[in-house]
């Protein structure tokens, strides 16, 4: 999840908040969620670019993944 202003898009003082469920494939949108934190993986930040911050999204989902896996095993 990220909660913050998207800075790498947009110069905006709107907070958003975007959530990437894992492993997840359905239609959603419009839907009540509940959202667990588990544990702050990072502060948001401006990349150079947008292949950056996909890169920066990927070693996330993996630290998040492992953090998943230390909790259910």
């Amino acid at each position: 999840m990220n909660i913050g202003y998207r800075p790498t898009f947009e110069e905006t003082t709107e907070l958003v908040i975007e959530v990437h469920i894992l492993n997840f494939d359905k239609d959603i949108y419009g839907k009540e969620l509940r959202i667990d934190f588990i544990k702050r993986l990072r502060d948001e930040k401006k990349y150079e670019s947008k292949d950056d911050l996909i890169h920066q999204i990927e070693e996330d989902k993996k630290k998040a993944l492992e953090l998943i896996n230390v909790l259910v095993n």
